[in-house]
């Protein structure tokens, strides 16, 4: 990255944090920097300075179409971020959003648009694009006969290039790309053409995903690998070992040991702003603990739950693009840090000192919340898929329930009340035997955030599922036995 244009700290912290419910920063308030932006109160080299990801959510928020006017002035690795960002969901292109972005930003009276998103923009993705929908004939001599009625040359016959979008405003944009690159540079015209052909789609999806995924990885957005051992879960008894030496340090005024030291290291990896878009903490006992931290303190772990956020984006495979899935998303990097929190102060309460927690690092307690929660989708999984097919029809609730319960970073649903009982309205009954109409059910997902939570949702699993269908199962059984047995006397008799 060119090192003149790596995003900085464009204002220093003045205000409360936002993940506390403070103003914030201008860069991790999404809301106020698209204000900012569509205003014009910005600078040309401070929107150059701003985090790809913040200028990522205040375009959400903005709406692209009012954000286009931005594009000009933000700088090339910026630009190559923000698609990065906007393209992908999961390891999945999103050929949806790259038509939307390109229909937004062409303009026949301006070319600079073009040139700017073909100077920035993955070539392994226009590879990609071309593979899918631009067929071409080459001649070893011009011909002016075309290979079918839809074919063009560009160059006096010797090539002839079919476009296979069907799609009026799809083939106008790539015949304004293909064009473009032909008047611009003829020697990347012709080995997109010829580079395109020579692999699958598949492959070059897959190749456009790993490179975009390294790319992003200079914006503190980790890699698979490194989101994969960010979620490594880390069981009671480990915990234990590590924040010990550290309370002992801390009570006994002594330097830190070398395990305390090693944890202490993780605070110092995240080196960029990493902005939040769900952005304040709102479960006990986390907030209370949080609250009572000095704000340079609150601003250094809001990126680490900013890096946090990102990590669990990669290794659950959200969507960068999508305001739902970030919400959530940060959302359930909350709940599992509150667990975390709330498993470590029942082994040993001294962490709620503010000496002891200021030196745990938020990553130490969202991995010891995640194996609480990775327990809970383990029992999940013991359920047998007929019980699951019995409860679709018998009991749809309990059926959303383990569906839910079973995601790879587990939610409840809505319905699903504090106390463990289900909020289900009367009118959503429609027969005498208490079936739920399935079309009416509110079944929107409610983040886990306590041990509570954990404790009753893992109670109706085992109590009011597995128990209760095994022992349907072993009555079941017995009663087959008995009629095996009484058909057996029954022939003996005849």
């Amino acid at each position: 990255m060119d090192e003149s244009n790596k995003p900085t700290n464009l204002v220093k912290p003045i205000n409360k944090p936002s993940i506390l419910g403070g103003a914030g920063n201008i860069e991790d308030n999404a809301s106020v920097l698209a204000r900012a932006l569509f205003r014009g109160d910005l600078t040309e080299q401070e929107i150059k300075e701003l985090h790809p990801q913040s200028l990522h959510f205040a375009i959400k928020v903005l709406g692209f179409e009012s954000a286009v006017d931005v594009l000009p002035f933000v700088s090339n690795p910026q630009y190559r971020a923000l698609l990065d960002l906007e393209f992908w969901t999961r390891d999945s292109f999103r050929e949806d959003r790259f038509w939307t972005w390109l229909a937004a930003i062409d303009d026949d009276a301006d070319l600079l648009p073009i040139q700017k998103l073909l100077k920035c923009i993955d070539p392994t993705v226009l590879n990609l694009l071309f593979r899918r929908y631009v067929e071409v004939v080459y001649h070893e001599e011009p011909t002016d006969r075309p290979p079918n009625a839809n074919a063009y040359t560009p160059d006096g016959g010797l090539s002839w290039i079919t476009l296979k979008a069907h799609d009026a405003d799809k083939h106008r944009l790539l015949g304004r790309i293909l064009a473009f690159l032909f008047q611009t540079n003829r020697e990347a015209f012709y080995q997109y053409l010829a580079y395109s052909q020579g692999g699958t789609s598949m492959e070059f999806e897959e190749e456009a995903f790993k490179d975009k995924s390294q790319r992003l990885t200079e914006y503190s957005i980790p890699s698979i690998d490194e989101a994969s051992e960010l979620h490594k879960p880390i069981k009671e008894q480990e915990a234990l070992k590590i924040v010990l030496p550290i309370i002992d340090s801390v009570e006994l005024g002594h330097a830190n040991s070398a395990e305390a030291n090693a944890i202490e290291m993780d605070k110092l990896k995240v080196q960029h702003i990493v902005p939040l878009y769900a952005s304040s903490v709102k479960y006990q006992p986390l907030f209370s603990s949080l609250e009572r931290l000095p704000d340079e303190e609150l601003y250094r772990i809001q990126l680490e739950f900013g890096k946090l956020c990102n990590a669990a984006l990669s290794f659950f495979k959200g969507d960068y693009g999508e305001e739902s899935s970030l919400k959530l998303t940060s959302e359930q990097v909350f709940g599992a840090t509150n667990i975390g929190l709330e498993v470590l102060a029942r082994l040993d309460n001294r962490v709620f000192l503010d000496d002891v927690f200021a030196k745990i690092p938020i990553t130490f307690l969202y991995r010891l919340g995640l194996s609480k929660l990775f327990e809970l989708r383990a029992l999940s999984y013991k359920v047998p898929e007929d019980i699951k097919a019995i409860l679709s029809h018998m009991n749809l609730p309990l059926q959303i329930l383990l569906d839910y319960v079973a995601k790879p970073l587990p939610v409840i649903p809505e319905f699903l009340r504090e106390d463990g009982t289900f909020d289900i309205a009367n009118d959503l009954v429609n027969d005498i035997n208490g079936n739920i109409n399935n079309d009416e059910l509110k079944t929107s997902e409610q983040v886990i955030y306590s041990l509570d939570q954990l404790n009753f949702t893992k109670n109706i699993i085992e109590k009011q599922i597995l128990e209760k269908f095994l022992e349907i199962r072993s009555y079941e059984k017995m009663h087959l036995k008995h009629s095996l047995v009484k058909e057996g006397i029954s022939k003996d008799v005849q």
